[in-house]
Order: structure tokens, then C-alpha cells, then sequence
């Protein structure tokens, strides 16, 4: 028997504690007066059985009328063990393959395990009765094949409610307090990042330069030569929560992940996080950033060639120099979380869609 309150996440890519689920998608649900549930099988050692014996266990008291899947491994379980017929809604934040899906994947093997994960989510497109997806670029093929299924956009805005922006730094000549937050790989840009800075703090030598490093990546044994201006601050990666709270201890923010086929494509969530704190963001001029705010391509700051090393310093130096335009990007990249970019925009068209659904 069906219990139309009653929504499960089934979850086999991302943690229970994922934001998106545990900070938005089941916030919005529990407002509006639904259950909550979430299954979160993951690592090397889930197993498909595994899964589906939670699945059955959970099913057998928590009667959902909706099943929300991260992944194809999900939809297929959600479909197999989902006796009482609850939707199923494949939920679209990842590319099948993706880079990391391939990583420690021998190369002769790649294009096998490629083409296994391709069918595989194409499988879960046809047997998802519907689709939520959180970018664009991730929508069009789905849209493409199954333009007959029900899909709505909900893409990574952060609740408003998590974030509480400080007053901008009205001295920043004096100390400039920057952030990373990501993998230290090349590919993520961890070293253009070290590099710009480098070279601003060198022609900066009146400015105190502190460069926050968020990440669960191995603290590199070969530390890089830095001016006597510049010091490296390294953090263990945080809850949801906190990591919310310490961002907003920073003046600029910065992302020079690869231009990549399929960087270019993905959206980055912390973007808004850091736009939400009422900084300035610095980031690679990726394609899914300007369709999905192109106000940030309107200005010559925010979106850049991440390989030109030079112009991001210059960037860092205009921010030094003109410090009345770093208010006004600061007070600019708030106001359009405030007036756009935040979750209560899509709130009630996400629950409008889980409620024709069930």
C-alpha cells in the first residue's frame, strides 16, 4: 500500500548526507508535509544485492509513493524490488561515463566499460517514469530520447537560510583572504590557482596574501616556492553546514578547473555558494556557467582562461587597486542569489512536480 507522504531517496553515487537531498530537495519536501527516507549504498563494495535488500527492507514499512535515484544502479534497483509500484524518478546530476567513471580503468578496457555505462543509462532512461535533472547540458539527451516522459530543471541553487554573508573586506590592500575548495589535480586547476597568486603577491608585496585550501586530497610533499607575503592554509574537507559558514571568512574565490569536453559541459555547485556569500569568483570560462548565469560573462572578471596565468593576476591586482569594483561585484553577485539564483525560486515547482507525479 501506498502512502502518497512518503518520499525515499535511493542513493548509490552520494552520501545521505549529500546536500542536495539532505539540505534542499527533502527541506522542501518536509515543509510541505511529506516523509523523508534515504538509502545511501556507496563505494567500491556496494553490490547490487545489497542494495536491493534495503531497498526491500525499507519498502516493507516506509511505503513510498515515489523512489528519487542518483544513478542507473538505483533506477534499476528502485525498478526490480518496487513491488507496489511507487514512480520512479531518475534524478540527473552525473554524465555516464564521466572522467572519474574511467579513471583506474585500464585502457584497453575504457571503451567497453564506456559503452557499458552509456547502455546502462539509457537502460534507466527507459524504465524512469520520469526525470528531475540539475543542469542543461545533462537534460538534452534525456529530453531527446524520452521527450514523452515528465522532467523538471532543479539545478543547485543553495537555500538562502545557510548562507549569511559578512560585510566585505573594506581593506583588502592590507590582507587579502582567498579560497580553494577542490581535488589539488592539475585537471581541477589546483596549480593555476597557486600560480596567479604567486605572481600578484609578488607585485603586491604591501598585501598580506592568505590562500584557504579546502580539500580530502593528500597534502602535496613538495611544497611550491612562495614570496614571503603569501602563506598556504590547508583544510580537512567539512559538513554541508560548516563548509557553508567558512566561506564566508574569505575576500575572492577561486575555480581554474580544465576547459575540458566535459568540464565545459558540467556546472559547478559551489559557484553559487560562493555568489551567496557576496565575494567575487573567479572562475574557467566553462560553457554551462554562461548558460546558466550569464551575468557573470557580461563582466571581464569572473570568467577567464584558466591557461592565461597572467590575466587572473591582473584580475586579483584590479581587485586591489579598485577596491569601490570590488564592492560593487560583492554587493552585484548577492543580489542575483537574492533575486534569482536561490532554492526557494524552484521550491514549489519541485514539489508541484512530486505531487502530478504521485
Amino acid at each position: 500500500m501506498i502512502d502518497n507522504n512518503n518520499i525515499l531517496f535511493l542513493q548509490t553515487a552520494h552520501e545521505a548526507d549529500d546536500d542536495r537531498v539532505l539540505y534542499h530537495q527533502s527541506v522542501s519536501l518536509q515543509r510541505h508535509g511529506f516523509n523523508c527516507h534515504t538509502i545511501s549504498i556507496t563505494g567500491k563494495d556496494a553490490k547490487y544485492k545489497q542494495l536491493t535488500d534495503a531497498l526491500k527492507g525499507t519498502l516493507s514499512t516506509f511505503h513510498a509513493a515515489a523512489i528519487i535515484c542518483d544513478t542507473p544502479l538505483a533506477v534499476l534497483g528502485a525498478k526490480r524490488t518496487n513491488k507496489s509500484r511507487a514512480v520512479v524518478i531518475y534524478d540527473i546530476t552525473e554524465w555516464y561515463p564521466s572522467k572519474k567513471n574511467l579513471r583506474n580503468t585500464p585502457a584497453l578496457l575504457r571503451p567497453f566499460k564506456a559503452l557499458m555505462l552509456i547502455v546502462a543509462n539509457i537502460m534507466a532512461g527507459i524504465l524512469a517514469d520520469a526525470f528531475i535533472f540539475g543542469e542543461t547540458d545533462k537534460a538534452r539527451p534525456f529530453r531527446r530520447l524520452f521527450p514523452y516522459k515528465k522532467s523538471l530543471l532543479l539545478t543547485y541553487y543553495p537555500l538562502l537560510e545557510y548562507i549569511t554573508p559578512r560585510p566585505a573586506n573594506t581593506d583588502i590592500k592590507r590582507q587579502l583572504r582567498l579560497l580553494y575548495a577542490g581535488p589539488l589535480t592539475r585537471e581541477k586547476g589546483y596549480h593555476r590557482v597557486i600560480d596567479a597568486i604567486t605572481m600578484c603577491a609578488r607585485c603586491q608585496p604591501q598585501t598580506a596574501f592568505t590562500l584557504t585550501i579546502i580539500t580530502d586530497s593528500p597534502l602535496p610533499i613538495d611544497q611550491p616556492s612562495l614570496p614571503d607575503n603569501l602563506s598556504l592554509n590547508y583544510i580537512h574537507e567539512m559538513p554541508f553546514q560548516q563548509f557553508c559558514s567558512q566561506i564566508t571568512l574569505h575576500d575572492i574565490f577561486f575555480d581554474l578547473r580544465d576547459c575540458d569536453t566535459e568540464n565545459t559541459r558540467c556546472l559547478p555547485i559551489k559557484l553559487f555558494y560562493y555568489m551567496a556569500a557576496a565575494r567575487p569568483v573567479i572562475y574557467s570560462d566553462l560553457k554551462a556557467i554562461r548558460t546558466a548565469v550569464p551575468e557573470l560573462a557580461k563582466d571581464d572578471c569572473s570568467l577567464v582562461n584558466p591557461d592565461n596565468i597572467k590575466d587572473v593576476s591582473a584580475i586579483l591586482h584590479r581587485y586591489l587597486t579598485e577596491t569601490s569594483f570590488y564592492q560593487t561585484i560583492c554587493l552585484r553577485n548577492r543580489q542575483l542569489i537574492e533575486n534569482q539564483y536561490n532554492w526557494d525560486k524552484q521550491d514549489l515547482t519541485f514539489i508541484s512536480f512530486i505531487k502530478l507525479l504521485i
